[in-house]
C-alpha cells in the first residue's frame, strides 16, 4: 500500500493485525484506520496518534 488516505480493516488476517500503527502510519497520509473487526489494539493505535473508530466501541 502506498499513497492511501484511510485503512479499513475488514478481516482478522495476521498481516493486518500485526502491521501496527507505526508501520501503517508511514503509509497512510491522514493517519486514520477503521477497524470493522475489532481485532486491533485500540489503545496502541490511539497512543500512536491514529484516528481509530472501532465498530460498536465508544469514541476515544
Amino acid at each position: 500500500m502506498t499513497d492511501v488516505s484511510l485503512v479499513i480493516v475488514v478481516t482478522e488476517w495476521a498481516d493486518f493485525r500485526n502491521a501496527g500503527p507505526v508501520r501503517l502510519g508511514e503509509l497512510v497520509a491522514d493517519r486514520q484506520v477503521i477497524d470493522w473487526r475489532n481485532c486491533l489494539d485500540r489503545e496502541q493505535w490511539h497512543r500512536a496518534g491514529q484516528t481509530y473508530p472501532g465498530m460498536g466501541r465508544p469514541p476515544m
